[in-house]
């Protein structure tokens, strides 16, 4: 067997409905989205297909050394292109908070202390030293450290072994005309402010820190990069905004997609991606993975959720979505809701102490599985806007055999599922 045949091997050895429907190039688009960054595929014919869908959306793929022997696959903008902000006011893209932007102006002051070097990788820093550099500022502590432990490492921003920290595979993949704007406001950057951001611990530390390549991202080359009339630039606009949009678009910020060709079109982009255009009701539209794509992911455990987040989002889902609609049958199917569930009642459930379900909220917000809601405690977020009808009914399916797991509806939708899975084996070995 030769490395691509192992490759192509390892993306099917779990078939699924519909499987043969998914492209590699595809996969690739929608494992990074899921996980940030990927493990470098072998499969060149795929690395070419999804580089040229990403040149589709303004985006580009690069090789990102890691350590010995490990290359992982990045996702960044076209340097002559960015998100517009203004483009989607109804749902603008997700940004850094004050607090979070402060920790990472100060992880690269401590990364980057010279201007004219090159700012990837940079230097190692204490996570000691970024915490004290922002407290001596005024930020919240226990801010500062969600930011150092939850809201870069998420992004791919900084990445942590111990208390030593290097600037991560997203900051890498930032433009060229990023990295100049922040060599122009460079002397704005926080310093350290402590002398122990080089203590002997921390070194020792250090080495356990593979160095990332001096050389940077090898960006790939993808064909038909500029737009080639006004039209493929319009696609490439409203791509971008569902891309990067927290949640669902208003349709009044995207009236293109009315033209059936330019959606058309737009549903033929994103399905190169790895995504789908979803309408909710007739006022908004959002993205989210086609359903072979999701069955994929959810096989070989790309972007899933641990046991304890998973537990604290079905108890969210209960108390905010399923109880309400099983007093009210006329509500629609989609897992939206105003009415928040506060941490205590969440917790009322003995097997899942406070520590645990504060973090795997903490998370799940990150994740955007759930939100703040107005009135207080936690409402369904963004991400679950994103579920297909299938990925939506086979939700239900789920919160009905946790509800009353021997009873004879889930006893029915077990036989269904294990009917599909029987299908799914056998046309699997037959391939």
């Amino acid at each position: 067997m030769t490395s691509d045949q192992a490759e192509a091997a390892r993306y099917t050895e779990c078939p699924v409905q519909g499987q043969a429907s998914v492209g590699p190039g595809a996969l690739i688009l929608a494992r990074i989205r899921a996980g940030g960054d990927i493990e470098l595929p072998s499969d060149r014919s795929a690395l070419a297909q999804a580089a040229q869908a990403a040149a589709a959306s303004d985006r580009r793929l690069g090789e990102l050394e890691v350590g010995p022997n490990r290359t992982i696959l990045v996702r960044g903008w076209l340097d002559d292109a960015a998100p517009n902000p203004n483009l989607h006011p109804s749902a603008p893209a997700p940004t850094l908070s004050p607090i979070s932007n402060l920790v990472w102006a100060a992880c690269l002051g401590a990364a980057w202390p010279e201007p004219e070097s090159d700012p990837f990788p940079g230097h190692p820093f204490s996570r000691h030293s970024i915490l004290t550099t922002c407290t001596d500022l005024g930020a919240d502590r226990n801010t500062v450290v969600s930011a150092l432990d939850t809201t870069l490492p998420g992004a791919g921003l900084v990445r942590w072994s111990g208390a030593r920290g290097t600037l991560g595979p997203a900051a890498a993949a930032l433009p060229l005309t990023t990295w100049a704007q922040l060599r122009r406001i460079h002397d704005r950057l926080p310093q350290p402010t402590d002398s122990d951001s080089a203590s002997a611990s921390d070194e020792q530390e250090t080495g356990s820190l593979p160095a990332l390549s001096v050389a940077g991202v090898r960006w790939l080359t993808a064909e038909g990069r500029a737009p080639a009339s006004d039209f493929d630039t319009t696609v490439r606009m409203i791509v971008c905004a569902l891309d990067m949009a927290d949640g669902s678009v208003d349709r009044d910020d995207l009236p293109m997609l009315a033209d059936p060709t330019i959606q058309s079109t737009v549903e033929s982009t994103l399905a190169q991606s790895g995504r789908s255009l979803i309408s909710l009701s007739a006022r908004e539209w959002i993205t989210g993975y086609p359903d072979p794509i999701a069955e994929a992911l959810v096989c070989e455990g790309t972007g899933t959720l641990h046991p304890t987040q998973r537990a604290v989002l079905a108890l969210v889902l209960i108390h905010t979505v399923a109880i309400p609609r099983s007093k009210n049958p006329r509500l629609d199917d989609r897992w939206t809701s105003k009415n928040g569930v506060q941490l205590d009642k969440i917790i009322a459930n003995r097997a899942i102490n406070r520590t645990a379900a504060t973090n795997a909220l903490r998370a799940l917000r990150r994740a955007g599985f759930i939100a703040s809601a107005q009135s207080g405690g936690y409402v369904p977020g963004p991400a679950l806007s994103r579920l297909t009808a299938k990925q939506r009914n086979m939700l239900w399916e789920d919160m009905i055999v946790l509800g009353r797991p021997h009873g004879n509806m889930a006893q029915r939708i077990r036989d269904a599922r294990n009917d599909v899975t029987g299908v799914n084996e056998g046309a699997g070995k037959s391939r």
